[in-house]
């Protein structure tokens, strides 16, 4: 799958109290609560139930934060669909999707010793540069619960703002009116036709 090839968040950094909603418990939540989500692989898997888990907690609709992160970390897998995957990067406008957390880190890195600082993470392209307080580390930025409920927490103002969820997920690509239109389309596309079969949520 293409690449989102510009960092989806603009220049304001999110609400610090989000980074407090992700725990152990939540965790124990996720398995005891979340509607069973499916995906082509086990690593698909942990963006999966993540973003059916923060749809879940912030009342988000069901298959929204989902189809968002297959557009922005989107894997093909072995049978032609498309999954979000958890250890992704994009840097400087180049998309790369790693075998395993530890050598996405490493990556993230690398890329930053060679002074490339606008990178994106995980299943939902959490961009560190512009929101540099999200994590407290990168094994946390990478961590695929913590990264799915810091962007639905940020979908949350960006829906706060516009009123619909298309408009919010344009939002969160960019704010500047009409710069998120595309990508807004490939969101509700994606939210259309999910990969695992269940039907998408009306507007």
């Amino acid at each position: 799958a293409r690449l989102r090839m510009t960092p989806p968040f603009p220049r304001t950094r999110p609400a610090r109290w989000l980074l407090g909603v992700v725990t152990l418990a939540g965790t124990a939540h996720m398995a005891a609560h979340t509607p069973q989500a499916h995906a082509r692989s086990a690593e698909a898997g942990l963006c999966t139930e993540a973003t059916a888990q923060a749809e879940h907690n912030l009342h988000i609709p069901d298959g929204f934060l989902s189809a968002m992160g297959r557009v922005e970390s989107g894997k093909v897998e072995s049978d032609g669909t498309v999954s979000a995957w958890p250890w992704t990067i994009n840097a400087a406008g180049i998309g790369h999707h790693y075998n395993s957390q530890a050598e996405a880190v490493a990556a993230v890195q690398s890329f930053r010793q060679q002074g490339i600082m606008s990178i994106d993470v995980g299943c939902m392209q959490v961009n560190l540069q512009q929101h540099p307080d999200a994590f407290a580390s990168l094994d946390q930025a990478f961590d695929p619960l913590r990264n799915a409920m810091f962007a639905g927490g940020f979908l949350l103002q960006m829906y706060d703002k516009t009123g619909s969820w298309p408009r919010a997920a344009a939002a969160y690509h960019s704010q500047p009116p009409g710069k998120g239109t595309p990508y807004q389309s490939q969101v509700l596309e994606a939210w259309a036709v999910p990969p695992d079969g269940r039907e998408g949520a009306p507007l």
